[in-house]
């Protein structure tokens, strides 16, 4: 297990190594992004900021921070393992960093894994790690599929120039959503006919184009491996309902909170 482990994204070298290269051009991008736009008249604007709403900002996002690390301690607590507060608040935080320094947030869920998995006290097998690491997109995923509808049917009067692309855009995402809940439905209800999907993705022709009949047999394995964890862990959070609920209430009041 710790071989198949290491060959993952968990390898410690290879994540701070990726981890340094994505902190390297993000730092360039922002270096020289402010040196092209920043002026005099920047600092100008800069001294007419209101302190108060900074200040204000500030506790919102302390405030954001604690709801979002109860929602990472609930999700954990749900499949029946233990986080301190302290940790999930290290999760948060360092997850984040994480995703903000790489192109679409993507280092976001490969870092909690690790975290998960290696960096915690009482540290979690991979199966429940992943488990814990997308159960939270996909609970943010289902509130903004509810919630997003709403929101730009209620707001839409307010959108002018850009109503035909926004309508495209925001259906695409819930499309997107939908999709990706339908993928996790089949992963925790029918983990057989998943497993049955992938082989036959295994074997299209285009697939088998990319590498070694053999890499591609022992990366679908890794799949399937984690497939079957996943569907194992997801049956202990039907005995921690409500665990599961406070973390969907969680996620609402952090992403009520962000948007403010």
């Amino acid at each position: 297990m710790n071989d198949y482990l290491n060959e993952l994204i968990l390898d410690k070298k290879r994540f701070l190594k990726g981890l340094i290269i994505s902190l390297v051009i993000g730092i360039i991008v922002i270096l020289t992004i402010t040196s092209v736009t920043i002026n005099q008249n920047t600092w100008v604007s800069l001294s007419y900021i209101n302190k108060n709403y900074l200040f204000f900002a500030f506790i919102l996002m302390v405030f954001a921070a604690v709801i979002d690390a109860l929602r990472i301690k609930m999700t954990v607590e749900a499949v029946n393992e233990k986080i301190t507060f302290t940790e999930a608040l290290k999760v948060y935080y360092i997850s984040n960093f994480a995703g903000g320094i790489t192109p679409f947030f993507s280092g976001a869920l490969p870092t909690q894994i690790y975290l998960f998995n290696k960096d915690i006290k009482n540290k979690m097998n991979l199966g429940k790690a992943t488990m814990v690491a997308t159960i939270m997109p996909l609970i943010k995923t289902l509130v903004f599929s509810i919630f997003t509808p709403v929101i730009f049917f209620s707001l839409k009067k307010t959108i002018t120039d850009y109503t035909v692309l926004s309508a495209i855009l925001i259906n695409g995402a819930i499309l997107i959503s939908l999709f990706f809940l339908f993928l996790f439905i089949l992963a925790v209800k029918y983990p057989e006919k998943m497993i049955g999907i992938i082989f036959k993705i295994q074997h299209l022709p285009c697939i088998l184009r990319f590498s070694k009949k053999e890499t591609i047999s022992h990366f679908f394995d890794r799949v399937i491996l984690e497939i079957k964890e996943f569907h194992k862990s997801f049956s202990l959070l039907k005995e921690n309902w409500l665990k599961l609920l406070l973390s969907t209430l969680y996620t609402i009041i952090f992403w009520g909170t962000f948007f403010l």
